[in-house]
């Protein structure tokens, strides 16, 4: 009899053992799954402002619009042999600026002066920014947005048409569809 019951002991023990490691193996499923979905949910807070940036053209000019509740200061990434950042300024919140093509030319060859670089020959053109928490950002021009490191504008080089750190260059428009995004 005493036989049978250290057996019985023996069996409950395993089976307590194998129910405990079994509810342990699932607690770490869920822990797991709670983390991939907490990282989910902060890159997309990252990117909630970046992605209400954007841009693009129409025959006669280059839109950069500001969907965020906040401003952004942008600059030009011009791509040919090396990638050479030109700052634009300021775009206040909700707004977009509309700069004609033909502006553009002089603000590069002035830019080439400043910077003692030649004109670049332009094989593409991406916008680069930092938003609210001081992230860097590029959007290319098709459209796809992603996180960078740095896009080589120092904070205290100024742009010689801007006015207080805002865009002078282009007509600037407000925008009807601006939110937090959430």
């Amino acid at each position: 009899m005493a036989k049978h019951t250290a057996v019985l002991a023996a069996v409950v023990a395993a089976v307590s053992l194998a129910i405990s490691a079994w509810g342990t193996y699932k607690s770490a499923q869920v822990a797991d799954d709670q983390l991939a979905e907490s990282r989910e949910k902060d890159k997309a807070e990252e990117r909630a402002q970046a992605s209400r940036i954007s841009m693009w053209g129409e025959p006669q000019n280059v839109v950069f619009a500001n969907r965020s509740l906040d401003a952004v200061s942008i600059s030009l990434i011009f791509y040919g042999r090396t990638a050479i950042p030109m700052p634009l300024g300021e775009i206040p919140p909700c707004k977009a600026v509309y700069m004609k093509r033909s502006d553009l030319e002089p603000y590069v060859v002035t830019w080439s002066k400043i910077t003692k670089r030649p004109i670049p020959k332009v094989q593409q053109v991406a916008l680069a920014f930092r938003d609210a928490a001081g992230l860097a950002w590029i959007r290319t021009s098709s459209g796809k947005l992603m996180r960078i490191h740095d896009y080589g504008v120092s904070p205290t080089l100024r742009n010689p048409f801007t006015s207080e750190g805002s865009l002078s260059l282009g007509t600037f428009r407000n925008l009807t569809d601006c939110s937090t995004g959430n």
